[in-house]
């Protein structure tokens, strides 16, 4: 059902967004707005299509009575930007302390523009800026088993990670990524050095060389990873990085015998599982230092 004053745009994504809480969380009673997790969560759900000439900006309009008795610990209002692949996940207790009387418009509610870019998410409203990167995407704050984190343009989101599930190279490359910039190292994937592609760097400056660089081999060729991280070693000094799975722990151990013996006091061997426990620890860390302001 369309509410008065809804587009069948909007109502489309709401009804994705809900059916997406259904397929991975409790959800224990729902409107066409709102949902009420079996978790004691609730959950408001906004939608806006992309506006401005380059489709980086999102409107929205909060209308203080969809705000009203939502417990302020338990509350998170959900941005759809663009469609239900990208979203931000706002705790009402932060979002609350953004949205101040004060700041409403002339009509009664609070207007604020999202600028979406491939490494930020930021929100402006009445004159103020605040980002919310570590809330895009972040739907383990919702009880989902792994947070997405999502991208501007044709960049993919990550895709929730079943248990026991193995992610793909790209999921796992791309929590790197994200850990990094959580770590407030300048993070990015696919570095160019050499005629070679390193799958994550981590730098300490915008323009240093690679702190921490990393592969992800999760099958394939082994040597050629090596080869590259051990080249990095070489030339940045960096600490090389070898995320992979139980299966080919073996098989690099071997190579570390023979052609790589000089990295192998360096060089860590990282199963990917404990990158996604990483991961999920350094959102979470995250997330509780800015609700506690600290």
């Amino acid at each position: 059902m369309i509410r008065v004053g809804e587009s069948k745009e909007t109502a489309i994504v709401k009804e994705q967004l809900l059916r997406l809480l259904d397929n991975n969380v409790s959800v224990t009673s729902r409107t066409r707005s709102r949902a009420f997790l079996g978790s004691g969560k609730e959950v408001v759900l906004k939608y806006s299509k992309k506006h401005g000439p380059k489709g980086t900006r999102y409107w929205f309009g909060i209308v203080p009575n969809e705000l009203e008795s939502v417990s302020p610990e338990k509350a998170f209002i959900v941005l759809a930007l663009g469609s239900e692949k990208d979203l931000v996940v706002w705790p009402f207790s932060v979002a609350s302390k953004v949205l101040r009387p004060e700041l409403r418009s002339p009509d009664g509610q609070w207007k604020i523009n999202v600028e979406r870019r491939a490494d930020s998410t930021t929100l402006l409203i009445g004159g103020e800026k605040v980002r919310l990167d570590e809330y895009t995407g972040a739907l383990d704050l919702l009880g989902f088993g792994v947070p997405k984190r999502g991208k501007c343009g044709s960049s993919p989101t990550i895709p929730a990670i079943l248990a026991g599930e193995q992610p793909d190279h790209n999921t796992i490359r791309d929590m790197i990524k994200e850990i990094g910039e959580l770590e407030k190292y300048f993070s990015e994937t696919e570095y160019h050095f050499d005629h070679m592609i390193l799958d994550a760097v981590w730098r300490k400056t915008r323009t240093s060389y690679p702190a921490v660089a990393f592969e992800v081999q999760i099958g394939g060729n082994y040597y050629e990873a090596l080869s590259k991280l051990k080249h990095s070693w070489d030339k940045f000094n960096s600490k090389p990085v070898l995320v992979t799975t139980e299966k080919f722990e073996k098989k690099v151990d071997d190579l570390l015998d023979g052609s790589f013996h000089e990295i192998r006091e360096q060089i860590r061997i990282v199963n990917w599982r404990r990158i996604e426990e990483l991961y999920l620890a350094t959102r979470k860390l995250t997330s509780l230092r800015s609700e506690l302001q600290l």
